[in-house]
């Protein structure tokens, strides 16, 4: 599963939790590398999942997204859709 915007507080950090705990492979996808290696690795210790990766990438730059799109297309990874994007969740 990929998930965007997947730092802390989001609903795709908390969808991404989830989805780790039932043991999906997520290729989280952050726009800041340090936000991003602190998500992926608070996420395989909450589920102890270690299939969580992480790709810097900033979606509103078209070429980033390209390069992205064609290195993926390359790896021959399948892709299960689901988007998680920009919105809040409260983790108290």
């Amino acid at each position: 599963l990929l998930v965007l915007g997947s730092t802390f507080f989001s609903i795709a950090f908390c969808a991404a939790e989830e989805l780790a705990k039932r043991k999906a492979t997520l290729l989280m996808v952050c726009r800041n590398k340090q936000k991003g290696e602190e998500a992926v690795e608070k996420v395989k210790k909450s589920s102890g999942n270690p299939n969580v990766f992480l790709h810097v990438l900033d979606v509103s730059r078209p070429y980033q997204v390209k390069k992205f799109a064609e290195e993926f297309i390359k790896s021959g990874q399948k892709l299960v859709t689901s988007l998680y994007h920009r919105s809040h969740c409260d983790r108290s």
